[in-house]
């Protein structure tokens, strides 16, 4: 089949939007937690704007040059059984939306909801998902 390559501009409050779904929701509690954040600089809270006067720092601080630490507990207590913190960056974002995107997987119609703008913390939670592990792997 042969396929059409397109580019989708969006204002970066509808990525917000995702990253709220998914922390402030508390909906991907179940599988992960928040490590440390990095680049939480006077610079970055001002490339944010009003981003930063809306939301945690988990969710506007990746969209203006810093990250935050993502770390998968599998929903254990001790921190033995942690993984290694995965970073939640600019790059992450663009990869999540990609994967998000690509029709080839089972959870492409999640982006379909963003687009239609009827997101919700599931979609938040699968964007998450995308970003740092790559794949969906719970929920």
């Amino acid at each position: 089949m042969d396929t059409l390559k397109i580019t989708i501009t969006t204002p970066i409050e509808r990525i917000a939007d995702l990253l709220s779904h998914a922390f402030e929701s508390g909906d991907v509690g179940y599988w992960c937690r928040l490590g440390k954040v990095h680049g939480l600089t006077k610079r970055n809270r001002e490339r944010a704007g009003y981003l930063a006067k809306r939301h945690d720092s988990a969710v506007w601080l990746p969209l203006a040059g810093g990250s935050v630490e993502i770390i998968e507990h599998n929903d254990s207590k001790d921190p033995k059984d942690w993984s290694e913190p995965r970073l939640l960056n600019w790059t992450a974002i663009k990869r999540g939306l990609a994967l998000m995107a690509d029709p080839k997987n089972e959870h492409a119609h999640h982006f379909g909801d963003w687009l239609k703008e009827s997101d919700d913390m599931t979609t938040g939670d699968v964007f998450l998902q995308f970003c740092v592990l790559g794949e969906v792997m719970y929920g």
